[in-house]
């Protein structure tokens, strides 16, 4: 529950500070005297709506209506309620099947280490750059043949 868009806590806070700034004997008093403050001002909105209903007359009952139909106004309702009727009229999504994608063998530790030592090999810095990439993509081609044939094998 909110008074004025102020929530329990909010309420709470500034009854503290309240109670800080005023001091405890005189708060009972400021909260009374706010309590009929609050009690005046419903009732000269109250004495308002009488007197512009005995005002307009007629007229009364469709400005009401104007009011209440603003405030059932919603954006955010309106936009998801829109959103919800388009997902609706969509079709149907068709589904794709996607050929199995081909097992990609793995190169096991001590095929990866061979590349490494390779790599880093004293006379790699004495290969041009081309040269060492192609030999490692070789050496690396041929780990993964024989590691897929000797899979092909067991399995």
């Amino acid at each position: 529950m909110t008074i004025f868009g102020i929530g329990p806590v909010e309420l709470l806070i500034i009854v503290v500070i309240a109670l800080v700034f005023v001091g405890p004997e005189r708060l009972p008093e400021l909260l009374y005297q706010l309590g009929q403050g609050i009690n005046k001002a419903k009732k000269l909105v109250l004495d308002l709506r009488d007197q512009a209903k005995n005002e307009l007359g007629d007229d009364y009952e469709s400005f009401e209506d104007m009011t209440r139909q603003i405030r059932e106004l919603n954006p955010r309702r309106q936009i998801q309620e829109l959103s919800r009727s388009l997902l609706e009229d969509l079709s149907p999504v068709t589904k794709i099947e996607l050929p199995p994608a081909p097992m990609v063998p793995q190169p096991s530790a001590p095929d990866i280490a061979a590349l490494a030592q390779n790599a880093l090999a004293a006379d790699v810095l004495e290969v041009p750059l081309a040269q060492s990439l192609d030999d490692d993509s070789a050496l690396l081609t041929a780990l993964l043949n024989t590691n897929l044939q000797e899979r092909e094998a067991h399995g």
